[in-house]
């Protein structure tokens, strides 16, 4: 398929990932011939929030899992300056979304069987960048198996994060092995927020980071 899946994803939060994925998603856009898919599945909606509106009542991921199509749930151009950008809104209902993809069968392919349910429309579109919580649950499971690219940022100087990225590429190895998933979808590492200030924990974050594949 031309359409490519893009998220950044860390098990921990607070590291710029919903930036990243606005700024992204605006940079591709430059190209009107371009055309992108923002999924927000993050119960937190710091991406519906920036780019569509604080309060909605729309339709999110949890209704896809209840049978809605893409249609149903895809909001048109929210941003008139980018029209060529449509969203898959969320809200504080996605705290449910685990518990009713745990009630499928082959619970980690939920949303990859959905997708290739809906893949008439999503295929139009060029890149679907998904914004994910920053917890290793099912939802991020199923996300990252649709994956194309899998991009992890850390934070330069907070030990945390390079200790959950290096966490994430354990378990994600781990796990893609038994969901059968063989290609290379962790694209890169990408370190964010560098800091000039030289401290205790600056050098310890570096030492950390040289052992860092």
């Amino acid at each position: 398929m031309k359409t490519k899946l893009i998220t950044y994803f860390n098990i921990k939060g607070g590291i710029y990932k919903t930036s990243m994925s606005i700024i992204t998603a605006y940079e591709l856009a430059k190209d009107k011939n371009k055309k992108i898919l923002l999924w927000d599945l993050d119960l937190q909606e710091n991406l519906t929030q920036y780019v569509y509106k604080v309060n909605h009542e729309d339709k999110t991921t949890i209704d896809i899992v209840d049978g809605l199509s893409v249609e149903d749930v895809i909001v048109k151009s929210p941003n008139p300056n980018y029209p060529n950008i449509d969203i898959i809104p969320a809200d504080i209902g996605l705290a449910m979304l685990d518990e009713k993809i745990s009630l499928q069968p082959a619970r980690e392919k939920v949303l990859a069987r959905w997708y290739m349910k809906n893949i008439d429309v999503l295929e139009q579109y060029d890149y679907v960048i998904c914004d994910l919580s920053p917890s290793y649950n099912l939802t991020a499971k199923n996300i990252l198996y649709l994956a194309d690219s899998i991009i992890v940022p850390i934070m330069d100087k907070n030990i945390s994060s390079l200790r959950g990225a290096a966490l994430f590429k354990e378990l994600w190895t781990r796990d893609k092995y038994y969901l059968e998933k063989e290609d290379n979808d962790i694209k890169a590492t990408v370190l964010v927020g560098y800091e000039k200030q030289r401290t205790q924990i600056s050098d310890l974050f570096d030492q950390y980071l040289q052992k860092f594949d």
